[in-house]
């Protein structure tokens, strides 16, 4: 190694930053961002907003879409290779996909449904409040709105993408063949064969993980494939999957016998029957405020880091809140307390919204201010936790703080203590009441619920639940409670936004932001 001091390590905090003699910071993680999107991603528009230019704090906001009409997505069917959807859009409100294959293989018609619209009537289309139809295509889109992508994984309750996928007549071809040509066509389209499960889903044994909370399937009497969507009806019954499934057979009739005789009396049936008539949100009706403090140490990550702005994104399309993700100063550059004192002054710039003539036009407009949360994970959850504290002591006019979430919070006590004092050289070291905020504090906690979380395998656990038996004993009249994710890692939802626990978490964070 080179003996200058540009190169010699004075502080290394694996596997977040190493610091050299020069003053350098490497850091070793979170540093790839995404910008912000004026086009709905998964119904969720967002933009950068500069709180203040004198320290250069900012953050990015979130806004879901919710008040613009209601979009429903169609695929397009007939055969996978034979009909775009690309044609003029009926008046209504559908946004159809387009697909072909054999150009695009088999096993890209589903990515392509989910990868955003083609066209549409509405300048803010959004999948939040929409429904899927179209045969056997939407059934793996409504398990995974966004195959291939990191997307949370929807259980039934939680989920927002889709509403309802109308299944008519279940295939993804138009061709009036035998059940026996139609497997040859299958497999010439999709090689992998005729029990793959987009084929043949109801041999999914994931159906009980529908992202959707109906289902409506028709059939047509004298369709080739009739048998298999009775089959698939039965198999999602009997899944345990926690929507409603109903059937409707078009007696007599071929094989989307709507596409060729619209005008006939059971086509306009059918189309009646598809009909959606949703509850759409009130536009003059406002939103929860969500500010979430991002994690990493009080070292690396930012708001605008490609797995926060996931995170955050998701959290608004599924609890249909407003958010304000803060992007606070690091350390060791900026030594704490810059963050909290960012993470502040972020709280104040949002609560100058709560008379409506504050700087954003979408806080002013949308955010609802006696339902404000604070949430963060890891060095966040730390930050969030001093926020209410500091609203308890301070007061914020304007502003009713209800909740606040602790996702696998920071309190000392754990071989991380080096980072902190390394970072905080100044202050009440490894007793510093934001580690380990004394029985005033406690009863001073501006927030009248609290949600935390702890993972069966973080090294953080013990002195989170220490935490949580504390808060609980304390003089503070407000509710805690506490989940345990089993067998689980630190932020292991960060990592592993897709996977069955990740989904419960967000499920659970999503009912305590919509508890009235």
């Amino acid at each position: 190694m080179d003996s200058s001091c540009s190169s010699e390590v004075e502080f290394e905090c694996l596997p977040l930053f190493r610091v050299f003699k020069d003053g350098v910071v490497e850091r070793l993680r979170g540093t790839e961002t995404v910008p912000p999107s004026d086009v709905p991603q998964n119904g969720v528009v967002s933009k950068d907003v500069v709180i203040s230019p004198e320290t250069g704090l900012s953050a990015r906001l979130f806004l879901p879409m919710t008040a613009t009409p209601t979009a429903n997505s169609q695929s397009s069917s007939t055969s996978t290779a034979v009909v775009s959807s690309l044609n003029p859009p009926s008046p209504r409100s559908i946004t159809p996909t387009s697909f072909l294959s054999p150009r695009r293989p088999t096993s890209s018609p589903s990515p392509s449904t989910t990868g955003g619209p083609r066209s549409t009537l509405f300048p803010f289309p959004t999948m939040t409040r929409g429904t899927l139809f179209n045969g056997s295509l939407l059934t793996p889109v409504a398990k995974d709105p966004n195959p291939g992508s990191t997307t949370t994984p929807n259980s039934i309750e939680s989920s927002s993408p889709a509403t309802a996928p109308e299944l008519t007549s279940p295939t993804k071809w138009r061709c009036e063949l035998e059940l026996p040509n139609l497997l040859i066509l299958w497999n010439y389209l999709c090689p992998s064969g005729v029990h793959n499960l987009l084929f043949d889903p109801a041999v999914d044994t994931k159906l009980s993980i529908l992202g959707c909370g109906k289902v409506l399937i028709f059939v047509a009497g004298k369709d080739v494939l009739k048998d298999r969507g009775f089959c698939y009806y039965e198999a999602v019954k009997k899944s345990g999957w926690g929507g409603a499934v109903e059937m409707v057979e078009s007696e007599g009739e071929e094989h989307v016998f709507h596409l060729f005789n619209p005008d006939c009396d059971k086509a306009r049936a059918l189309i009646q029957n598809a009909s959606l008539h949703p509850k759409l949100p009130n536009p003059n009706c406002k939103l929860p405020l969500l500010i979430y403090i991002h994690g990493g140490g009080f070292s690396i990550q930012s708001a605008f880091s490609t797995s926060y702005n996931h995170y955050v994104k998701s959290l608004v399309a599924e609890a249909n809140v407003i958010a304000l993700s803060v992007d606070y100063r690091l350390a060791p550059e900026h030594p704490i307390p810059a963050c909290y004192d960012d993470s502040w002054a972020a709280v104040q710039w949002a609560a100058s919204h709560a008379n409506g003539d504050g700087p954003d036009t979408w806080l002013n407009n949308h955010a609802d201010f006696s339902r404000v949360f604070f949430a963060g994970d890891s060095a966040g959850g730390n930050i969030s936790n001093t926020l209410a504290f500091r609203v308890g002591s301070s007061g914020l006019p304007g502003v009713k703080v209800v909740g606040v979430v602790l996702v696998h919070p920071y309190f000392g006590g754990t071989g991380d203590d080096q980072m902190w004092l390394y970072m905080c050289p100044n202050h009440g070291g490894l007793e510093d009441p934001r580690l380990k905020p004394g029985a005033e504090d406690l009863a001073r906690l501006g927030c009248e619920r609290v949600l935390m979380f702890v993972a069966e395998k973080d090294h953080l656990r013990p002195v989170a639940w220490d935490y949580y038996e504390k808060l609980k004993k304390s003089e503070w009249k407000g509710t805690v409670e506490i989940v345990e994710n089993h067998g689980e890692e630190h932020v292991f939802h960060l990592m592993n936004p897709k996977c069955e626990n990740a989904a419960v978490l967000m499920k659970k964070i999503v009912s305590f932001l919509n508890q009235e």
